[in-house]
């Protein structure tokens, strides 16, 4: 099935924007007649933040100071975070039951730090009961990708492409997290290189409203079969001259991928300008990575040239999602070369199909 036809409308630009008091979003003169359950304003019935609750403006600073964020991040965030805090909450409260809401975007586009300032706005603004989870906890041990590496294709001894996951572990969780069931939250320590221990991990034991699923990979469709003949960089080239890993990565995301990402009933997507931008946000965050685990065995932790290398991987999705996403996802927020987030489209023909009550039909096209 052909994707949809991209229908987005631009909510406000950045030069229009009132910088005194709380910002609110102006009416775009182009909002269409009938707009989706997702762009309403937030309805009489929906709760008042209490008031012993922070504003979202000291909320969000605190994140800023906590996650060592520039000051742009927290002007960005105060308007267009905010306002889509307030979206979700909107929205949950006509669907009265859990939501799932895929976060996509490159590496090191801040899809962590989105879904912290959701989960905090959502939790602390609104009252609501969110659960945020992460693609790369769900990787597959060394062991387990070293025996990938033997008996399929040795790319696959690095995590992150489909294929490295463990699907059913994912699906598992967040089934049971829809169904109100304790369950336990996986983690991954990327310094390490291997999952946390059971005994680390969180455990959950009461239904949330809303579950956040972050990850670079999250609700891609596969690829066209034919695009697979071409490399998309030396990586590919020369250690995948039979098309063997591609191949295996393209078959894995074409089934159990899709199959988790049915589990979506939203997907938000941090848009970069372009492949180019991400060596140097992952730098960013492997150098962040590195500061936090100054004290600790940091043999994981890649130099530049490692990280050049490791990107290689990502390189064929990542592009694909840039191509494919904006008329796949439901909220697009664009980034720019400095990392700024320059604004927040919906998709409004796609989130009034999505989202109708009691409709769940996966993204993938």
């Amino acid at each position: 099935m052909a994707p949809p036809m991209m229908q987005c409308t631009v909510l406000v630009q950045k030069q229009n924007l009132k910088t005194q008091g709380q910002p609110t979003l102006p009416k775009n003169e182009t909002l269409r007649a009938e707009p989706s359950a997702l762009l309403k304003e937030p309805s009489a019935s929906m709760k008042e933040p209490s008031a012993s609750v922070k504003e979202p403006s000291a909320l969000l600073k605190q994140l800023q100071h906590d996650e060592q964020l520039p000051v742009h991040w927290f002007e960005d965030a105060l308007v267009w975070i905010v306002k889509l805090s307030t979206m979700l909450a909107e929205l949950h409260e006509q669907r009265r039951h859990p939501l799932c809401i895929g976060i996509n975007g490159a590496q090191g586009s801040g899809k962590t730090t989105l879904s912290l300032a959701l989960d905090m706005l959502l939790t602390k603004t609104y009252g609501l009961r969110c659960q945020t989870l992460s693609i790369d906890d769900f990787y597959l041990s060394r062991q387990d990708r070293e025996k990938l590496a033997r008996q399929v294709h040795p790319l696959l001894q690095t995590r992150g492409v489909p294929g490295t996951h463990n699907c059913e572990l994912a699906i598992n969780t967040i089934q049971q997290l829809k169904q109100g069931k304790t369950c336990l939250i996986p983690r991954f320590n990327k310094a390490t290189d291997n999952p946390l221990p059971t005994s680390a991990w969180s455990s959950s034991t009461s239904q949330p409203d809303i579950i956040l699923f972050e990850g670079w990979c999250v609700g891609i469709p596969p690829q066209d079969e034919s695009k697979l003949n071409t490399p998309v960089n030396s990586l590919e080239q020369h250690e995948d001259p039979q098309k063997l890993w591609r191949q295996y990565v393209q078959q894995q995301l074409s089934g159990s991928y899709q199959t988790l990402f049915k589990e979506l009933d939203l997907l938000i997507f941090l848009q970069a300008p372009g492949f180019e931008c991400v060596h140097q946000w992952r730098l960013e965050q492997e150098n962040k990575l590195a500061e936090r685990n100054q004290h600790k065995n940091n043999n994981a932790i890649m130099n530049e040239a490692e990280i050049q290398r490791f990107i290689a991987h990502y390189q064929r999705l990542t592009e694909h999602a840039l191509q494919c996403l904006p008329s796949l996802a439901n909220v697009i927020i664009p980034l720019d070369e400095k990392h700024r987030l320059t604004g927040c489209h919906v998709n409004h023909e796609l989130a009034k199909d999505t989202l109708a009550p009691g409709k769940n039909e996966g993204l993938t096209s």
